[in-house]
């Protein structure tokens, strides 16, 4: 899998660059004032196939994960502007590269608290951010049972670290 970089521009802009392709995605805020949706998408030379290998999901997690406090914080700085006229020309800045993915780290106890099913919800984003199925990512890390880490990630669910289950599709 080809690593994703993420560029913030003014005005809650995003590119996202993944190797096979590149898109310009505009955030918007949600009820709390958080960058957490994707409201715009723009595209060079867009065909049916093009937009369909778009990885809206990945970048979603990407951009909205725990760990991506640099590029929400560049989002948002420059949400209010506008964008430059030229934004949307071939020429891009250098993106940010995800450099690593989370790993959850397997309790020591039997108590469980909202910090680890933070953790939990964490893991699993990263794990989506990369590409990768995120209960087998996290049953590789940990070396639990894959039941275990259901139970996990469906507490972090009950708990609202993670959006509600759609049945048959990764909701990170």
């Amino acid at each position: 899998m080809k690593p994703l970089k993420l560029t913030p521009a003014a005005g809650g802009w995003l590119l996202a660059d993944w190797g096979d392709g590149k898109a310009w995605l505009r955030f918007g805020k949600d009820k709390r004032n958080r960058l957490t949706r994707i409201t715009e998408l723009h595209t060079l030379n867009p065909s049916s196939d093009s937009i369909r290998r778009i990885p809206l999901k990945r970048i979603h997690a990407a951009a909205t994960m725990r760990g991506a406090a640099l590029v929400q914080l560049m989002l948002a700085k420059g949400f209010d502007e506008e964008p430059p006229l030229n934004m949307f020309t071939n020429r891009a800045p250098k993106g940010l590269e995800l450099s690593r993915r989370h790993k959850l780290k397997r309790p020591t106890g039997k108590r469980l608290d909202d910090s680890f099913y933070k953790d939990v919800a964490h893991a699993y984003q990263s794990a989506v951010a990369f590409g990768l199925n995120p209960r087998k990512a996290i049953v590789d890390d940990t070396g639990a049972a894959d039941a275990t880490v259901a139970g996990w990630v469906m507490k972090a669910r009950k708990r609202n670290f993670l959006p509600p289950a759609e049945p048959g599709k990764v909701t990170a």
